[in-house]
């Protein structure tokens, strides 16, 4: 299997890829990624803590995740932008 010439540009395009579609779920479905959030956490996947929780139910974490979206877009744009150039 060879795209490109080997096996890392197959490699950033999955990460691309990922990155994508994380940034598109941030931006787009920013309180299922709360909900997600919420239920990790009240679970212990994650560590107890209060602070913690009630950040993650607050507005501001929903900024948070839109402003982590928005990056992960821009990112996703400069590395399209490297990968096609560098072919």
């Amino acid at each position: 299997l060879e795209f490109g010439g080997n096996m890392k540009n197959i490699g950033l395009i999955i990460f691309i890829i990922v990155l994508c579609f994380i940034g598109v779920l941030c931006l787009l479905y920013p309180v299922k990624v709360q909900k997600i959030a919420i239920k990790s956490v009240s679970q212990g996947y994650l560590t107890r803590n209060s602070a913690l929780e009630s950040f993650i139910k607050s507005e501001k974490y929903l900024i948070v995740v839109r402003a982590s979206g928005f990056v992960a877009i821009l990112m996703f744009c400069f590395l399209m932008r490297a990968f096609f150039r560098n072919l």
